[in-house]
């Protein structure tokens, strides 16, 4: 995860990871974006009402270096909306779908992204980093 410190994600991708029959990366501190109560919280998931901005400043104030914001459409949407995401990892997964959640659902305005690193893996998954602006 590239020197990740914690991970963030919203309720829906929190139910879709429930399906697992291990929680990913049980080893790391998950905070889950809700105004809804979660189903059985594995060990090590807080689950906040909070905005981005407001997590990310306690966290920081505290400890913080580095997140993962790893799902949800709209819960990336408000970090993107709020300036609060410097780096983009986007994998492409050799499937085609015809339909899924937006990498960024909802966001208005067109950000201008470098690429930074591009890896291929073994399996037909293509990693693309870039830095935000």
């Amino acid at each position: 995860l590239w020197g990740c410190c914690a991970l963030f994600l919203g309720h829906p991708h929190f139910r879709a990871l429930r399906r697992f029959p291990r929680w990913a990366h049980a080893r790391k501190p998950w905070w889950g974006f809700s105004s809804r109560r979660f189903e059985r919280v594995p060990p090590g998931v807080t689950v906040v009402n909070e905005t981005p901005a407001q997590l990310l400043a306690r966290l920081e104030s505290r400890w913080l270096k580095r997140a993962w914001l790893t799902g949800g459409g709209k819960l990336a949407a408000s970090f993107a909306a709020q300036g609060l995401i410097r780096e983009y990892v986007v994998s492409i997964m050799p499937v085609l779908l015809g339909r899924g959640v937006p990498l960024l659902d909802g966001i208005s305005m067109p950000e201008e992204l470098n690429l930074v690193d591009a890896r291929r893996f073994a399996n037909g998954v293509m990693q693309l980093r870039y830095s935000a602006g």
